[in-house]
C-alpha cells in the first residue's frame, strides 16, 4: 500500500522571486547546451545512479519510467536531477562550476527551457542561497512586502507537498521558522495524516517527564512520507523517546516483568554491550520493520542504500531492544510486528554486525552475524532519525 502525496512546485518558485526580487541585477552570459549525450547538464547524458531502489544509466531513462499522473513532470525531473547530481560528485561540482548563469537548453524542449530551469533550480539548492540572511530576521524589507496572511497561504499549501523544502525555508531566517512552526502545529494531526504511526513517548506510560523533548509535527510527518510507504508489511513507524538510563541490562529487566523471554545468544554480547546508554534523553523516529528491497543486499550494501535513499541511520541495537520491549509492554506486538522479523544493527562486535528480532510478543533474541554470513538473504536492516 502506498501513501500518495500530491507534489507542489511552490517553493522553489517562492525562493527564486525572492533571489530576483532582492538580488542585484546581473545579465551574465547564458551557457547553451543541446539535450544529448555529448553535454553534462542534458538530461541524456550517460552516467548512472539509484532512483526509486533501481539504476538508470540517464536522467531521461529515469525520468521517462517514473512519470506519473500524481506528480508532476517538473518535480519527477527535479527529484530525478537530484540523484544525478547528487550521487555523481563530478557532475556536481561541474553544475556549480557554472555560477549563476543562465542555463539554455537549445533543443528538444516542449517547454520554454523547462530543463534548464530546472538545472538552475537544483544549482540554487547546492549553492545554498537563501533568499532572506538568517540575521536580518524579521527586519528584512519582505515582511513588509509580503504580509503573514499572504506567506501562510503559500507555506499552507506547501506543507503536504514538500515537507523537506519546506523545513528547510523555515531555517532560513526565524521570520518563517515562526510561521511555518504555527503552521505545523495547528494544522498536522499526526493521528490523521500518519495512520501507521505508533508514538511511545512519556505520555503514552502516563509519565510525566520534564526534560522529554517536544514532538515536532513538520519532522515527524518528513519522515513518514519518505519511509511508511517503503517498510515490510506497511508496519509503519514508531516515535520513541529514549531515556538517559536506556540500557540493554535495563531493558532486559523491563522484558522479564513483562514476561518476554530474551535469549542473547554469546554472552560477550551483554557483557561489552549491556551498560552502554542512550547517552542523553532524545526522540528516536524508527521504522517498524525492514526497509523493502533490504533483504537481497549484502550488510555494506543495505547500510549504503538506507542512509543514500532515506537520510536516515541505521539503528543500534539498543534502538531496535527498545522499540520492542516497550512495544510489547503496551501490548501492541502483534500490530508493530507480524510473525518472525529480524533486523540487522549498526553495532558490531569484533566487526560481526549484531541481529535482533523474534516474533508473538513473547521472545527475543539477539545474536551476531559473521563475514560469510553478510549476504543472508533473509535478514534486512531498518532506519531511524534521531531529534532532541
Amino acid at each position: 500500500m502506498c501513501y500518495p502525496v500530491r507534489r507542489f512546485n511552490i517553493i522553489p518558485q517562492v525562493v527564486e522571486w525572492l533571489n530576483k526580487r532582492f538580488s542585484k541585477p546581473s545579465t551574465p552570459t547564458p551557457v547553451s547546451f543541446m539535450n544529448s549525450e555529448g553535454s553534462f547538464l542534458s538530461s541524456a547524458y550517460p552516467c548512472t545512479f539509484e532512483f526509486g531502489g533501481k539504476y538508470y544509466s540517464s536522467a531521461d531513462a529515469a525520468f521517462q519510467e517514473n512519470r506519473s499522473l500524481g506528480c508532476s513532470d517538473t518535480d519527477v525531473m527535479m527529484h530525478v536531477l537530484r540523484a544525478k547530481f547528487g550521487q555523481n560528485p563530478e557532475l556536481k561540482q561541474q553544475l556549480l562550476d557554472t555560477g549563476s548563469v543562465c542555463l539554455l537548453c537549445e533543443e528538444g524542449e516542449t517547454d520554454q527551457n523547462w530543463l534548464g530551469s530546472c538545472l538552475m533550480n537544483l544549482r540554487t539548492e547546492y549553492q545554498g542561497n537563501g533568499p532572506v540572511p538568517f540575521s536580518t530576521a524579521q527586519h528584512h524589507p519582505l515582511a513588509n512586502e509580503l504580509q503573514p496572511e499572504c506567506l501562510r497561504a503559500i507555506f499552507q499549501r506547501c506543507l503536504y507537498a514538500d515537507v523537506d523544502l519546506l523545513i528547510q525555508l523555515s531555517r532560513t531566517n526565524q521570520y518563517y521558522n515562526q510561521i511555518i512552526s504555527q503552521i505545523a502545529e495547528e494544522t498536522i494531526n499526526l493521528e490523521r495524516d500518519c495512520p501507521e504511526l505508533t508514538i511511545l513517548n512519556a505520555e503514552t506510560f502516563g509519565l510525566k517527564v520534564d526534560n522529554e523533548p517536544r514532538i515536532s509535527k513538520l519532522a515527524t510527518l518528513k519522515c513518514y512520507q519518505i519511509s511508511a510507504h517503503e517498510v515490510e508489511e506497511n508496519a509503519g513507524i514508531t516515535v520513541l523517546t529514549m531515556y538517559e538510563n536506556f540500557s540493554l541490562n535495563e531493558l532486559v529487566k523491563i522484558a522479564e516483568k513483562i514476561g518476554v523471554s530474551v535469549e542473547v545468544v554469546l554472552s560477550q554480547i551483554m557483557q561489552e554491550l549491556g551498560a552502554h546508554t542512550a547517552g542523553k534523553i532524545h526522540l528516536l523516529v524508527i521504522t517498524n520493520h525492514v526497509f523493502k528491497n533490504t533483504r537481497d543486499l549484502t550488510f555494506e550494501q543495505q547500510k549504503d542504500y538506507v542512509q543514500r535513499k532515506f537520510s536516515c541511520a541505521v539503528p543500534t541495537i539498543l534502538d531496535t531492544a527498545s522499540l520492542w520491549f516497550f512495544s510489547y509492554a503496551q501490548p501492541l506486538s502483534k500490530f508493530l510486528f507480524s510473525g518472525e522479523t529480524y533486523a540487522r544493527t549498526s553495532t558490531d562486535l569484533d566487526g560481526s554486525p549484531l541481529v535482533a528480532g523474534g516474533g508473538d510478543g513473547s521472545h527475543f533474541f539477539i545474536y551476531n552475524t559473521f563475514p560469510a554470513d553478510y549476504t543472508h538473504k533473509k535478514i534486512g536492516m531498518g532506519g531511524c532519525w534521531k531529534f532532541g
